[in-house]
């Protein structure tokens, strides 16, 4: 993975957990700003243009807004209920009833918008909130919106960012004292994940 081919140190970080979920078989598949979603459409309205001796009426287009996800992300449905408090939302909104059982069937693609912890004047949070709800109306999508370190917290950390780089003895960083590796997550989970074997 290359770190400077994404915008934000958040989501570089985000980057490696996706890598390590991917590699443990948690996460089948995810890609970085492939996926354009049209929020709205282009709009015509008339707008009179008074000239000399005249008006004319001419038309002003409003250009389409699009948003694109950081990332979509395929997730294997084993894991859903134990990947519930990190994607709260985007999991099991609009999720559809298993016919037999009756149970929710949780979404097998999720879209992510990785956002950094200081947003002092709120601009960014509250354009994405509005783009969340646009999107949740008309596509049945719920973008989740994935605050670094928070995340963490309610999964686990990469293995990459548990350790201090360059030391003689291996010393967890501060984050790697407070969150879960990913074997103590599925540990914490066994009963939460659908085929494990015990």
């Amino acid at each position: 993975m290359k770190t400077n081919e994404y915008r934000s140190e958040e989501e570089t970080k985000f980057a490696l957990w996706l890598d390590e979920a991917q590699k443990e078989g948690v996460v089948l598949n995810w890609a970085y700003e492939e996926n354009t979603v049209l929020v709205t459409k282009e709009l015509n309205f008339p707008q009179p243009k008074k000239l000399k001796t005249k008006i004319k009426h001419g038309e002003k287009k409003i250009q389409n807004t699009s948003y694109t996800p950081d990332f979509c992300i395929a997730i294997n449905p084993a894991y859903a209920h134990a990947l519930t408090p990190a994607f709260p939302k985007a999991l099991w909104f609009g999720a559809p009833k298993d016919q037999e059982k009756g149970n929710l069937l949780p979404q097998s693609i999720l879209l992510c918008d990785v956002k950094g912890t200081f947003d002092f004047y709120q601009k960014d949070s509250r354009y994405f909130s509005l783009i969340q709800k646009v999107i949740a109306e008309r596509a049945g999508i719920w973008v989740e919106k994935i605050t670094i370190p928070s995340f963490f917290l309610k999964a686990w950390l990469p293995e990459e960012l548990r350790w201090m780089k360059n030391r003689k003895k291996p010393t967890l960083t501060k984050a790697g004292k407070s969150c879960l590796s990913f074997s103590q997550w599925v540990e914490r989970n066994r009963w939460k994940i659908d085929g494990l074997v015990f």
